[in-house]
């Protein structure tokens, strides 16, 4: 496994062996952090090149309650360019307590420290989806209402490690009625965080803009997991589905019922990239003749589709939400070439190009000889 990361995506560190398992620790490209952070996406990428197909866990949402989430919650965004999409889901009648110890395994060698059942499985799912959660109680949010909205010069927030930061028109803050109750997208406030008390939940999964949070956390300097994510870009049509993952995990280790529905509001919906896959130039650029065939397989294993049909050589592609780093067709020569294997490309020498034969000469009168490839 290290091996085929390592000659197709990125760089292994370490193999440690721990208990029964094993972890593998890999430097992610910085520009593909935002989609593969989590282990899924991870796990998709290495069955594009070993030609297998991903077990996704069966783990599903259970029934849902007949009370409503929308009657009980209200989401409100004042800056929808900061926040492309807040979604929620509510689950009443939690039991808060130890997790499961193959939970505690798994955060310990992933290097988080185990809190409680219910912020320990919002943090397991964002380890496998790549989507950070956060988790409220529902009882601590003056007016059951959510505002995503700018700091306040002077505002204060005491963290839930009990850190107090002063903030300002900078940051971007998740306030109720009343109160700022988390910094967006990096750390939450002590005075809305789940403790034994906790009943009700509200689990946030968003998205908020990488720069507006890549500035706050240097501005606080607070670097978290889930800044960190946020700081290279998420696809926002991962919140629903990480939101249903967390809740279906809640429903078996913490009890309690769902609400029925999402309370999702998105007002800053993105049109999917279309770039163009041109056969030729993928082989010139990459020096191989690979099969049009077989480059379309590959990246159709990386969830790239055809736009539409087209009778030109050239085959516009409507490229996965979530990979945000492919914007031109050099990008796609990308894809298909570490997938194909960069080492199964045949060396070949570079043919030199004599200027004399086309009269180029130097300002000296004498002439040039260059080599381009």
């Amino acid at each position: 496994m290290a091996e085929v990361l390592t000659m197709h995506l990125a760089e292994v560190d370490e193999v440690k062996k721990v208990g029964g398992d094993h972890m593998i620790d890999v430097s992610l490209p910085a520009n593909r952090v935002g989609d593969l952070a989590g282990h899924r996406t991870l796990a998709g990428e290495i069955c594009a090149v070993t030609g297998s197909k991903m077990k996704v866990a069966s783990l599903k949402l259970g029934n849902e309650s007949s009370k409503k989430a929308k009657d009980f919650l209200i989401i409100k965004i004042e800056n929808p360019n900061a926040c492309r999409r807040y979604s929620a889901r509510m689950i009443e009648g939690v039991k808060v307590g130890p997790s499961p110890q193959w939970l505690k395994e798994r955060l310990n060698v992933l290097g988080l420290k185990s809190i409680n059942n219910i912020v320990d499985l919002a943090n397991y799912v964002m380890l496998e989806m790549g989507q950070p959660l956060h988790v409220f109680d529902y009882d601590k949010l003056e007016g059951k209402t959510i505002i995503v909205r700018r700091a306040k010069k002077g505002e204060k927030l005491n963290s839930l490690d009990n850190v107090s930061y002063t903030l300002d028109s900078d940051i971007l803050m998740i306030a109720d009625k009343k109160k700022s109750v988390a910094i967006a997208g990096i750390k939450g406030g002590a005075n809305s965080g789940v403790d034994q008390k906790t009943k009700t939940i509200v689990i946030e999964s968003a998205n908020f803009d990488p720069i507006v949070t890549r500035r706050a956390s240097r501005k606080l300097k607070l670097r978290t997991d889930a800044s960190i994510r946020f700081e290279h870009g998420l696809d926002p049509s991962m919140t629903i589905e990480t939101l249903d993952r967390v809740a279906g995990f809640v429903q078996e280790h913490a009890g309690g019922a769902v609400l029925r529905g999402v309370v999702d509001v998105f007002p800053k919906k993105s049109p999917q990239r279309v770039v163009e896959f041109d056969p030729a130039f993928t082989n010139q650029l990459l020096g191989e003749n690979i099969p049009q065939q077989k480059a379309m397989a590959i990246l159709d294993s990386l969830g790239f589709r055809k736009a539409k049909t087209s009778s030109r050589k050239v085959i516009p592609l409507l490229t996965p939400l979530i990979r945000r780093d492919i914007e031109m067709r050099e990008d796609i020569v990308e894809e298909v070439g570490r997938i194909w294997g960069y080492e199964k490309i045949k060396e070949n020498l570079l043919k030199a190009h004599n200027f004399q034969k086309s009269g180029m000469r130097n300002c000296t009168g004498q002439s040039v000889f260059g080599i381009f490839w």
